[in-house]
């Protein structure tokens, strides 16, 4: 056992502590829930998922890291106030004002009444006196190693029913009279057990002031980069621990809802029995069998699929070499089948290392995680299992259960949203977006997931694919995230940085391809798309483009355009339609576009056939669909972006003159705003020839070594407010939530843009018409319902939200004449007129020059 039998208990603070409630019921005749009741409970569920997230490892690793020859009568002392935090949270119900005023319950006895019925800030200071004598009796260095935790753990009881702000705010507070007064107000209760009155307040004042300066001056130079981000994460570890168990115990009184499962693999045998079963996986076997290893020449293989299950072996035969290692590179071309190789790995990491419970695969698109979803259902469909994956973004409603609906439908709803809210799930297929608010964002609910890292295998596509001025940072938090929680991670790309290079220090993580050049400078995938530069002159117009496009028509072949920008990919679009040698059918694909539509989309070009098509394209085209063209035109921009989009083209390797042309239209040095050193600097794309014979032949490292020496003299060796030692140790340091979310953040937002609701009647895949205005007043019939049980309201509301997602776009920043507003949505109800051929007229709803024609 991790926490010692000799651990707080609620009966030995407080006399008669079942004379004090927590809660109270909403509707029906139940007895109140006492304090001792609901604080039972909530130590209960923080146990339960301590053991079954088998986080008692994870703090054993955090102690040895952590902590310098701390005694072991420290060490007891330290993970007693860990359990402390529960036992505590809500201690300060107390309160005989919280008693009066939130549960209709009278104390007349009371010698004071404190007239504040919020409890949290209460419950940290009782937290805190309890726990400041235990800390203060320790030697010299026992005590300056706990202080820090003393402060910390009572601050994420004042924050366990709000956002998240920041701690060197929190310990002001001990410099300041408010907090005192109510240490003295607490001291004069006679129902409370605890207090000793170690000190005179003046000189308790004196004290706790000076360690809260001493603990915000030693941020900068108490620690190094690995104590930095272990204090973070054991934090949002504790907090997320917290609020899970606080949730869970007042859902289980105010509903019935009792948790039992919290997310862990239990049926891992299926998921194998399902995936082994496959007929590539027996085809994988059969060539280990009969021809792995054995001496052969590769260079002359023509067949894809057998480069495919080279690269899947070596992967796998590297993987079992270092079993014991946190984190994986995935180096592998385009078109190799990462997908299947990610599903291959992961399992082989959970067989291997038994205390693995969890798989994540994080994309950085949403359609990326429809098209893997398909690659699940075709392996794992009609199987139980299928029940366990779940898809976590804004896409999607809350996963439910409908074969195990229950009479009591709040109880149905209830248990969904706190398996959504929490992460309840053994497969969970999300975003990077999603991904990096469980691990930075500052709002509550953002934390709540934070504990189901722990002891999982996290698989990250393109992850390069995000702004590289945080690249450092990335690196480092998900190197020392592994090492604490006992993560398993894989990082996959075709164009993989070495980030290795970033984290100096670090362990370094595993190559899992270690002869790259075996696939890289094969035939199948280096030479199966030409690039031509001939386009790549200045004087090149639209017109050229269009006139260069049209004479490829009599080829028959499918032929992909991608614009960085996507009001010229609109524009290019309407000129091919206005255009009267126009033979091919043409289809556009945006961002803006619903899930929908782009289905229609991708399955129009499945469908295409020998007749040829052209598509219209922005980058979402490059790492957000799995479709095969046979010629190309792009907009340069990074040469990762090049690469991905070279593997769009002849993906099948099975086509003879697959080309792609390289023009400019729009300048990415415009459009690119996040200081990327790769559009930054000219050198580093294919206005450089070096960069051109790189990208032929594939030698990406060559590429990022230059790329990351940059960022090294930009981010990590600046001196400067925005460097790398600046963040470490006035941001994190002193956890800086809103700065550290703001730092953290994937996407920066954009000010220039405005989301659209148009009304309009479409079709889903399987003939259902979906009625746009009816989905609106649904949606605001749900949001102004004040009587609806809250968890069936946020069931219901992310059912219609997926729905929505049919009929919201983005348009530039303008003056609407809008028929309906919620938040920051408008809502035209006539959207009809805005489509032609199905397709959005952006043109016609954004106007000339940015204003609208119907205004």
């Amino acid at each position: 056992m991790y926490f010692d039998k000799d651990v707080v208990k609620i009966e030995d603070l407080i006399k008669q502590p079942e004379r004090y409630f927590a809660h109270k019921p909403k509707k029906d005749d139940r007895k109140k829930e006492t304090l001792k009741e609901h604080t039972n409970l909530a130590e209960a569920y923080f146990l339960k998922i301590f053991e079954e997230k088998n986080l008692g490892h994870c703090m054993e690793v955090f102690e040895e890291k952590y902590f310098d020859q701390l005694s072991w009568e420290a060490k007891n002392l330290f993970r007693s106030m860990m359990f402390g935090i529960v036992t505590f949270h809500d201690f300060g119900k107390v309160n005989p004002y919280f008693q009066k005023e939130k549960m209709g319950h009278e104390m007349p006895e009371a010698k004071k009444i404190f007239s504040n019925s919020h409890h949290s800030l209460i419950s940290a200071a009782l937290y805190f006196e309890y726990f400041m004598g235990k800390v203060w009796e320790l030697d010299k260095n026992d005590k300056k190693q706990l202080k820090e935790f003393l402060f910390l753990n009572s601050y994420l009881i004042a924050k366990h029913h709000s956002d998240l702000d920041t701690f060197e705010k929190y310990l002001k507070s001990f410099e300041d009279e408010d907090i005192y007064h109510l240490i003295e107000m607490l001291e004069d209760q006679d129902h409370l057990n605890f207090y000793k009155k170690p000190f005179q307040c003046s000189l308790k004042r004196q004290r706790l002031g000076k360690a809260a300066r001493n603990l915000k001056k030693a941020a900068r130079d108490r620690k190094s980069r690995t104590r930095q981000i272990l204090f973070y994460a054991y934090e949002r570890l504790a907090y997320s621990l917290l609020v899970a168990s606080d949730h869970y115990a007042a859902s289980e009184y105010m509903s019935g809802v009792q948790i039992r499962h919290f997310g862990g693999m239990e049926h891992m045998d299926e998921f194998c029995r399902q995936y082994y079963g496959t007929e590539l996986y027996h085809g994988i076997r059969k060539y280990e069998q009969e021809k792995y290893l054995k001496e052969k020449d590769l260079r002359k293989e023509e067949n894809m699929n057998i480069m495919r299950t080279e690269l899947f072996l070596d992967a796998e035969q590297e993987l079992k070499k270092h079993m014991d290692q946190n984190v994986f590179f995935v180096e592998a071309p385009t078109g190799s089948g990462k997908s299947n190789l990610a599903v291959n790995l992961s399992f082989q990491l959970m067989k291997q290392n038994p205390g693995i419970g969890k798989i994540f695969y994080v994309y950085p698109f949403n359609t990326l995680i429809e098209q893997n979803l398909e690659s699940m259902e075709k392996i794992f469909g009609g199987s139980k299992v299928m029940e366990d994956i779940a898809v976590v973004n804004s896409m999607k409603p809350i996963p439910m259960d409908r074969a195990k609906r229950k009479t009591d439908e709040l109880q149905y709803y209830q248990e969904a949203l706190l398996n959504r809210q929490f992460l309840n799930y053994p497969m969970i297929l999300t975003t990077h977006v999603s991904l990096f608010d469980t691990m930075f964002g500052r709002r509550k609910e953002s934390t709540f997931g934070f504990h189901q890292l722990a002891n999982s295998v996290l698989v990250l596509d393109e992850i390069q694919s995000y702004r590289n001025s945080i690249w450092t940072e990335i690196i480092l938090f998900l190197k020392e995230f592994a090492s604490f929680l006992n993560m398993k991670i894989i990082i996959m790309s075709a164009t993989l940085p070495n980030l290795d290079v970033l984290s100096p220090g670090l362990e370094n993580a595993v190559p899992l391809i270690r002869n790259r050049e075996k696939f890289y400078s094969h035939p199948v995938f280096k030479n199966r798309v030409h690039a031509d530069y001939s386009l790549m002159k200045k004087e090149f117009t639209m017109e050229d483009l269009l006139d260069h496009v049209l004479k490829q028509q009599n080829l028959k072949k499918k032929i992909l355009v991608e614009f960085i920008k996507k009001e010229s990919a609109y524009t290019f679009f309407q000129m091919l339609q206005e255009d009267g040698r126009l033979e091919l059918p043409t289809e556009l694909l945006t961002g803006d576009q619903s899930i929908l539509e782009r289905k229609q989309v991708l399955k129009k070009i499945d469908t295409a056939g020998k007749q040829g098509m052209i598509l219209v394209s922005t980058q979402v085209i490059e790492a957000g669909a799995d479709i095969d063209m046979d010629i190309g035109y792009k907009n340069w921009s990074k040469l990762d972006s090049e690469e991905q989009f070279m593997g769009r083209i002849n993906r099948s390797c099975k086509k003879k003159g697959a080309v792609v042309y390289f023009f400019e239209m729009d300048d990415p040095r415009h459009i690119y705003r996040d200081g990327d050193a790769r559009i930054e600097n000219l050198e580093y794309t294919l206005a450089n020839e070096e960069m051109r014979t790189i990208l032929s032949e594939k030698d990406f490292q060559k590429y990022y070594k230059s790329v990351l020496e940059v960022l090294k003299q930009t981010f990590m060796e600046s001196t400067g407010d925005h460097g790398i030692e600046a963040f470490f140790a006035t941001k994190l340091g002193l956890l800086d939530h809103p700065e550290i979310e703001k730092r953290m953040q994937l996407i920066q937002d954009d000010m220039w843009s405005m989301s659209v609701y148009l009304c309009r009647k479409v079709e889903e895949e399987d003939g259902t018409v979906v009625d746009g205005k009816e989905i609106w007043n649904k949606y605001k019939k749900l949001l102004m319902d004040q009587k609806m049980d809250y968890s069936e309201k946020k069931y219901k509301l992310s059912e219609v939200r997926s729905k929505m997602n049919y009929f919201t776009y983005t348009i530039q920043r303008t003056v609407l004449m809008y028929s309906d507003k919620i938040g920051e949505l408008y809502m035209i109800e006539d959207g009809e007129k805005y489509f032609q051929n199905g397709r959005l007229n952006k043109i016609l709803l954004e106007g000339k020059d940015g204003t609208p024609d119907f205004l």
